[in-house]
């Protein structure tokens, strides 16, 4: 048992004289940048981690939900669900429809301005309204 310790230890001692002079600051500073540029191009990336398999709803369907919430909007998702399924024979759940919704649907939004930019700011109004 003894032996294997003093193996051991004096394997790790012929790494460590190794590296010490095979690896030069300026060569394990150069490592250490492209491991740092590699880290942030790889978090940075628009492509990357994309999983394999379905990629979602199509852009049709999402815009069939969200344009059905607006002129509905007192419709919960089971019903959105069913008319989508009885209008386009497609198999949805309300789970996808609520999904849905959460990520694309504001309730009050409006396609045009908002009531906020035609009302007078505070410096502008008439001092003696």
């Amino acid at each position: 048992m003894n032996e294997k310790r003093n193996y051991n230890f004096n394997l790790s001692l012929a790494n460590c004289y190794f590296a010490h002079n095979s690896l030069e600051f300026p060569v394990l500073l150069g490592l250490h940048q492209a491991m740092c540029k590699q880290k942030y191009r790889m978090l940075f990336s628009p492509n990357h981690n994309r999983r394999p398999g379905p990629k979602g709803p199509s852009a049709e369907l999402v815009h069939a939900i969200v344009g059905m919430k607006q002129r509905n909007p007192r419709w919960g998702c089971p019903r959105i669900a069913e008319q989508i399924t009885l209008a386009f024979n497609l198999a949805i759940d309300k789970d996808v429809v609520r999904r849905i919704l959460a990520y694309h649907y504001w309730p009050g939004q409006s396609p045009g301005r908002s009531f906020l930019a035609d009302s007078p700011r505070p410096h502008e109004r008439d001092p003696l309204e």
